[in-house]
């Protein structure tokens, strides 16, 4: 009897000592967990987690600002004209930023005269070249009175009048709509201009004129050979030699050429 009662108070005190050594490791392994992930966090303090990589309230810095030009697009969608590549070679008198663009006119010519507000977006015709500017009063058009604001610029002895990317000369006691000449500058480019690329080197085209930046303004400059634009300006004349039917338009010869997505465009082959 009493070997059996040694013999189960020995039992229940090895039961005991047991558990309490199982207690302690398990205390020393969550410790030892603990400072495993404040070592882990402290290790990484400072890095960006996952979420905060995409977090788009967070400020960005991107470093320098990116100098190469923003791609135009039409009223459709689709690419602007000429080639879109960005030039390889830069002159320092080329630089690249946002440019100073007029908004969006008030009228619009229709039937002869112009109609308040211009709100009808250019629709592509393969069958009319003078598309794009088709609410712009066309070459040589005679006009007696402005129903805007516009803008005086004297150049060569004449005050040009100026709206909307269009020049009017004084022609009797009215006004004819020209053609700009040769190195006439303006400070803001008309709505809808687009950029294009001729030899590496930027323009700035708007209904049959060019401009380049020139101290810190947009100079006209003569048509380059080789520029490849959408549209060209109304009051055209068609031109067939040899079979093929070519426009010319301010002294300028355009050959018809089809785009990619079958549109047809227009290169300056000559410039009287």
């Amino acid at each position: 009897m009493t070997n059996l009662i040694t013999s189960s108070i020995k039992h229940l005190l090895l039961l005991s000592f047991s558990s309490l050594f199982f207690l302690h490791t398990n205390a020393q392994r969550r410790g030892e967990g603990h400072e495993r992930n404040d070592n882990r966090g402290r290790n990484h303090q400072g890095s960006i987690n996952r979420n905060q990589r995409f977090d788009r309230s967070a400020p960005r810095n991107y470093g320098q600002a990116s100098r190469q030009p923003q791609r135009n697009y039409n009223n459709r969608g689709n690419r602007g004209p000429g080639p879109s590549q960005r030039p390889q070679n830069i002159r320092p008198n080329q630089r690249y930023g946002p440019v100073r663009v007029a908004p969006r006119p008030g009228y619009g010519y229709y039937n002869n005269a112009y109609r308040h507000r211009y709100n009808r977006a250019p629709v592509y015709s393969s069958r009319n070249p003078g598309w794009r500017y088709s609410y712009l009063p066309a070459r040589r058009t005679v006009i007696t009175s402005f129903p805007f604001q516009y803008q005086t610029i004297h150049y060569g002895g004449y005050g040009y009048r100026f709206y909307n990317g269009t020049y009017y000369r004084p022609y009797n006691n009215a006004y004819i709509v020209v053609a700009p000449p040769i190195g006439l500058s303006i400070n803001i480019l008309p709505f809808g201009y687009r950029r294009i690329y001729v030899q590496n080197n930027p323009y700035y085209y708007y209904n049959g004129t060019y401009y380049d930046e020139y101290e810190n303004n947009y100079r006209v400059v003569a048509p380059p050979v080789g520029a490849v634009v959408e549209s060209i300006p109304e009051g055209y004349e068609t031109v067939t030699i040899d079979g093929e039917t070519y426009y010319s338009v301010d002294g300028v010869q355009y050959k018809p050429m089809v785009q990619d997505n079958g549109e047809i465009w227009y290169e300056v082959i000559k410039n009287n």
